[in-house]
């Protein structure tokens, strides 16, 4: 996020939380539900986006473009390698359209796996994961496999984040489908 030293406006936190509650719904019914006029609401929006207090993703739903496994693998690095010794194994991640997401410092790792199936994520995304094992890069690593087919989650929802930081006194309406 960008500069957070501005403080927030009661109706900038308003909308906010409104924005990360109803991702779904447009500027005019997403004023409603906030009891705001859609102008004011609009130009708070601008507001917070041009100062950087949030961004807008585009989140495809991995089931309807063919998805049906989503992985997490996380772990730490041996200690004794450094970041300069794994770059090609950094290159083969960036290279690999299956990871979605990566977090990494100097010593652990988080990524995000969205495959066809569990066959597909082995032969790509986890030969990734055998070329840093056969390399000593790894000290230890864990695989969580999710078949969306059969599991519910919740992506990147901020609202009860948000509201709890601000503590706002408010309830949802509307729950949206991930």
């Amino acid at each position: 996020m960008g500069n957070m030293g501005h403080k927030l406006t009661d109706k900038e936190k308003l909308v906010l939380w409104g924005l990360t509650g109803y991702p779904g719904l447009k500027d005019v019914e997403v004023s409603k539900k906030l009891g705001i006029e859609r102008r004011t609401f609009s130009a708070v929006k601008t507001k917070l986006k041009n100062r950087g207090v949030f961004s807008t993703l585009t989140v495809p739903d991995f089931n309807a473009v063919g998805c049906k496994l989503l992985t997490v693998c996380y772990g730490r690095f041996n200690p004794m390698v450094s970041y300069d010794d794994r770059k090609e194994g950094v290159q083969k991640i960036r290279e690999c359209e299956e990871i979605i997401h990566v977090y990494s410092t100097d010593r652990k790792f988080l990524l995000l796996c969205a495959s066809k199936n569990f066959t597909e994520f082995r032969k790509k995304a986890a030969e990734i994961l055998r070329f840093y094992k056969q390399n000593n890069f790894l000290e230890d690593v864990t695989h969580v496999h999710f078949p969306l087919e059969i599991s519910r989650y919740r992506f990147f929802g901020f609202s009860e984040l948000i509201k709890d930081i601000f503590g706002l006194d408010i309830e949802q309406g509307v729950s949206q489908p991930v």
